[in-house]
C-alpha cells in the first residue's frame, strides 16, 4: 500500500516538473519538500516500474589523452593594448529543429568585441580560416 501511495506522489512531482525530474530530483523533492523518508533506490525502482522517466542530463566530455595539441602562441597573455593585435576564435554547436548548426566567432582581445563570425551546417576547417565566409559584425 505504501508503494502505491509513493508512486502516486512520485507521479504528481514528475507532472509538476513538466516531466523533467529523474529519480534523484524526485527523491530530493520527496524528502525535503514533502518530508517523506524514502531511499533513492526505492524511488528509482518505483519510477522504473511505473515507466516514469526524466530528461537525460548533460553529456560527459571525454578526454583525449595522448592527442597532440598546438603550441601556445600567445603565452597565455590575452590582454592587449591596441586594437587588432590579437584575435581569438571559438566554434560552438547549436541544436536546431532542422539539425545542428555551427557558429565560429572571432573576438578582438583588446576591445572584447566580436569582429566577425561564420555559420555553417558542417564543422569544417573553412569555418574558422576562410575569410570569404566571414560576416563582419556591426553592433
Amino acid at each position: 500500500m505504501r508503494r502505491e501511495w509513493l508512486t502516486g506522489i512520485i507521479r504528481d512531482i514528475h507532472v509538476a516538473s513538466r516531466g523533467t525530474y529523474g529519480y534523484r530530483r524526485v527523491h530530493a523533492e520527496l524528502t525535503h519538500g514533502h518530508g517523506v523518508l524514502v531511499s533513492a533506490n526505492l524511488v528509482n525502482l518505483l519510477m522504473h516500474n511505473a515507466a516514469i522517466v526524466g530528461l537525460p542530463g548533460p553529456g560527459r566530455a571525454s578526454r583525449n589523452s595522448g592527442v597532440p595539441t598546438d603550441d601556445d602562441l600567445v603565452n597565455r597573455r590575452f590582454n592587449r593594448d591596441g586594437l587588432n593585435e590579437l584575435w581569438v576564435s571559438d566554434i560552438t554547436e547549436h541544436k536546431t529543429p532542422s539539425g545542428k548548426l555551427y557558429l565560429c566567432a572571432i573576438m578582438d582581445c583588446s576591445s572584447r568585441r566580436i569582429v566577425g563570425y561564420s555559420i555553417d551546417a558542417r564543422m569544417k576547417s573553412s569555418l574558422a580560416v576562410n575569410r570569404k565566409g566571414f560576416l563582419a559584425a556591426s553592433f
